[in-house]
C-alpha cells in the first residue's frame, strides 16, 4: 500500500468545522491566508479531503526533495574529501619529485667531480670506488678538494 493512500485514509476521518486555506510563501512555509466557516459539512469534508490529499502530495514531494538534497550534500562531501585526498597525494608527489631532482643533482655533481678528478689524473678508480669509499681514491679526492 502506498504511503499517500495511508495518509489519505488518515485524513478521511477528519471533519473540520473550519476550512483553512493555506498558501506557500517563497520559503516553503505554510501561511494561513483565511479561515472560512463551514455551512455545508459534506462539501467541507470533500474539500478538506482533496486539500489534505494535495497537501500530502506536496509534503511527499518536499520529502523527496529533501532526501535528494541530503544525497547531494553527502556526495558533495565525499567528492570534496576525495579531492582533498587527491590534493594531498599531489603534494606528496611534488615532494617526491623534489627529492628525486635533488638526488639527480647530487649524482650529477658526483659525476662531474669524478670526471674532474680523472682529467687531473688524481684518481684512477671508477664511480663505484668513489661510492664504496676506496681508501686511495677518497684520500686523493679529499686532499685535492682541501687544497
Amino acid at each position: 500500500m502506498d504511503k499517500r493512500t495511508k495518509e489519505h485514509r488518515k485524513y478521511k476521518d477528519v471533519k473540520p468545522p473550519k476550512l483553512l486555506f493555506m498558501e506557500f510563501n517563497d520559503h516553503d512555509e505554510r501561511e494561513v491566508v483565511s479561515e472560512v466557516q463551514v455551512k455545508d459539512p459534506l462539501k467541507a469534508y470533500n474539500q478538506s479531503v482533496m486539500y489534505n490529499y494535495i497537501k500530502t502530495e506536496h509534503s511527499y514531494q518536499y520529502l523527496e526533495l529533501e532526501d535528494s538534497k541530503i544525497r547531494i550534500d553527502y556526495l558533495t562531501k565525499r567528492l570534496n574529501n576525495q579531492s582533498h585526498k587527491m590534493i594531498l597525494s599531489q603534494q606528496k608527489i611534488r615532494r617526491l619529485q623534489k627529492v628525486i631532482n635533488s638526488l639527480y643533482a647530487t649524482i650529477s655533481e658526483i659525476k662531474t667531480e669524478l670526471q674532474n678528478c680523472r682529467s687531473l689524473n688524481i684518481c684512477k678508480g671508477g664511480f663505484s670506488d668513489l661510492i664504496k669509499g676506496n681508501h686511495k681514491t677518497t684520500k686523493r679526492i679529499k686532499s685535492k678538494t682541501l687544497l
